[in-house]
Formats: structure tokens, C-alpha cells, sequence
């Protein structure tokens, strides 16, 4: 199932609604990411008209206990609960994540100790999930693990040992996938030579931090074209916007072939405090919808040119029986076998050759 980040708290997505609504038409996702740290009944109001408009429901980042003034977490789990059901229960929300990228954001939670942060997440998240369970109107929603990132040290262990340990209260693991400026294929030793930035890597890594817990959902994943950040760490170097465009339909296609249920791009818009993107920060970069201009990048064209083919509801083109063929002088081929779920086969044939040479940024071959 495909999804993308579409945050309404934000307000460049506001104030553009019908714009980002006309995209996400074409575009097709089938799930919408979304944040919800109020009670704002016309934010609420406008995610259900998105579902409604785009046809699709929502994963729910709802169970970070920082988006509550509530004083207990069985207050702040019950406030969790009470948005959920305000943003339509079952009938609008698929996923409900569990908070999001815990080893990063400790410090955010105002807790004494990274101990007793982890210990109220886990204190949170089992009585929303006991909560939600129980209850018709949202026992249907499935229930994402926290995500980690394991890229803290010491607090990234001790994170995933508490994930690992309350595995009964989730349905399907969490990963990250972030490959950089790297293409999504890339070779198996990956970006230190481990395995780190490949999709292999990232959902095996899921998987043992929820216990073995199979499927596996990406709530993140894609790239940033902030092309004057190149100083910082992997993995968020950035690519220029045509070279993500090339990249982006194996973002979604790998983790399916690798068993992943779920795929959310990181995100709908770029954004910016200011009149423009700022270059050299990653985060304001990461969009299929440029900020200021109402203009789409060439990775959400070519997103939703390929969402068209793939989708259900599409024209079925003529059938014709493919007769046997040889391939020869060809490496790095890519094949991809989708099945429609009215019994049609697509095959999908790429070079898997990277196009673009990941230090300078010149085309392969130029």
C-alpha cells in the first residue's frame, strides 16, 4: 500500500489545500501520513474531506505523549483515543503509528531520564492499544511499532529493547528508509559497507526490533533536493530533483519485493519559515510540491504518471500472450511482477545501473 506525509499542522499545506487536494487526485496514494497535535475540528474536518476527495484513509502519528497535556499517560492514551475516534475511527484511519523516531526525540519528551521517557512510551502505547482494541469503532485499526532509527548509540539499544519487549501491543513492525543520495538499489554492502541505506538492511532491522513481528511497514522514506547540504552525515545527502525522479518508483517497488506492507514517502510539500526553501536544510526539501510556487517537482510526475498504470481502476490495455524471449548483453536488469487484483499481470523492466554518478552529480555515461 502506498502512502505519502501530508501534515496539516503545517501551514504551507493549509493554506494551499485545493493545490495539494489536485495532487494528491493524481497521485493516488492510498494512505495519507498524518499529524494531529490539537483538537482543531477544522483540521480534522479537512483531513476526512482529503480521504473523502482523494479516496484514501490515513496512518495516524498519534501516540507521542509530548502531543498531550494530559498529566498521566492513561489520560494522555485516552486523549489519544478521543482523537482517533474524532478523526473517524475505523472508517477513515488504516494504521495508528507508534511514536515516531523514539531514540531521536527523547529530548523532547521532558521526561528526567531517557529510562523513565521510555518506560512512559511504552506506558502510553500499551493503553492505547488496549483501548483501541477493545472498542468497535477502532478495533479495526492496525497498530505500527514505535520506529527507531538506531542511530543514537547507547539510547537506540535501549529503545529497541523496549520496542522488542512489547510486541504483543503492535501489529506490524516500523522502518526507516533514507538511502541518501544513493540510489534505492544499491549494492548490498550499502552506504558503510554493512548494509546501512539498503531496504534489505532497514526492514531486517525492523523485523528484530519487533521480535521477528512480520510485515513490516516504511512510514518514511524518499529524498531531499537540498542540493547545497552536502556537508552533513548519511544518510540525508542530498539529489537533484531529476535524479529523484528516477529513483522514486524503486522506492516503493523494493520494499514490496522484500515483503513490506506499507510505503509513506516523506512528503507532500516542501516548506520553509521564510519566502524559500533554504538549500543547504534537508528538511524543507524533502516534497513532491515545491514551496511558494504552486509547481510540481518531476518525482510527483512521475509518481503519479506511474501510480496510473499500476492502479485497479485503470484501462486494461489488450491482452497478447508475451512469446518467449532471450535477453542478452544486459546487466543490472530490474524486473517487477505486479498482479491487479482483477488477475491482470504488469511487468515493469528497468536498468537497474545507477544514472548518476552519487559524488559529482553527472549523469552516468555524460
Amino acid at each position: 500500500t502506498q502512502g505519502i506525509n501530508v501534515n496539516l499542522m503545517e501551514d504551507v499545506n493549509r493554506n494551499r489545500i485545493n493545490f495539494v487536494t489536485g495532487f494528491l487526485k493524481h497521485l493516488r496514494p492510498a494512505l495519507i501520513r498524518v499529524a494531529l497535535t490539537s483538537t482543531d475540528t477544522n483540521i480534522i474536518n479537512m483531513y476526512k474531506a482529503l480521504c473523502d476527495a482523494v479516496g484514501c484513509k490515513m496512518v495516524f502519528q498519534g501516540m507521542s505523549f509530548n502531543d498531550y497535556s494530559e498529566s498521566t499517560m492513561a489520560q494522555k492514551a485516552a486523549a489519544c483515543v478521543a482523537r482517533v475516534k474524532a478523526l473517524g475511527g475505523s472508517e477513515y484511519i488504516a494504521w495508528l503509528e507508534g511514536m515516531n523516531e523514539v531514540d531521536l526525540n527523547l529530548w523532547r519528551f521532558g521526561a528526567a531520564n531517557n529510562a523513565t521517557a521510555i518506560s512512559m512510551m511504552v506506558d502510553m502505547h500499551t493503553k492505547c492499544y488496549d483501548a483501541l482494541k477493545a472498542d468497535a469503532a477502532t478495533s479495526g485499526i492496525l497498530i505500527a511499532a514505535p520506529s527507531c532509527t538506531g542511530t543514537n548509540g547507547q539510547i537506540s539499544t535501549d529503545v529497541n529493547t523496549a520496542i522488542k519487549g512489547m510486541s504483543s501491543k503492535y501489529d506490524a513492525g516500523n522502518a526507516r528508509w533514507y538511502s541518501g543520495k544513493w540510489e534505492p538499489n544499491m549494492p548490498a554492502g550499502g552506504v558503510d559497507g554493512n548494509g546501512y541505506g539498503t531496504v534489505e538492511y532497514e526492514l531486517a532491522k525492523a523485523r528484530a526490533t519487533a521480535n521477528g513481528k512480520v510485515p513490516v511497514v516504511i512510514t518514511e522514506c524518499g529524498y531531499h533536493n537540498a542540493i547545497q547540504n552536502v556537508t552533513l552525515e548519511y544518510p540525508h545527502l542530498p539529489v537533484r530533483e531529476d535524479t529523484a525522479s528516477l529513483y522514486m518508483p524503486d522506492v516503493f517497488t523494493r520494499p514490496y519485493s522484500q515483503g513490506a506492507r506499507v510505503v509513506t514517502n516523506y512528503q507532500v510539500t516542501d516548506f520553509s519559515s521564510g519566502t524559500q526553501t533554504d538549500k543547504a536544510n534537508d528538511q524543507e526539501n524533502f516534497g513532491y510540491l515545491r514551496y511558494g510556487a504552486r509547481t510540481v517537482k518531476p518525482a510527483g510526475i512521475t509518481m503519479a504518471r506511474f501510480n496510473a498504470k499500476l492502479r485497479d481502476d485503470a484501462t486494461a490495455p489488450a491482452m497478447v500472450a508475451i512469446p518467449a524471449y532471450t535477453l542478452t548483453g544486459v546487466s543490472n536488469l530490474v524486473r517487477y511482477n505486479f498482479q491487479k487484483s482483477n488477475g491482470q499481470y504488469i511487468i515493469v523492466l528497468k536498468d537497474g545501473r545507477r544514472a548518476v554518478d552519487v559524488d559529482t552529480e553527472k549523469w552516468s555515461g555524460s
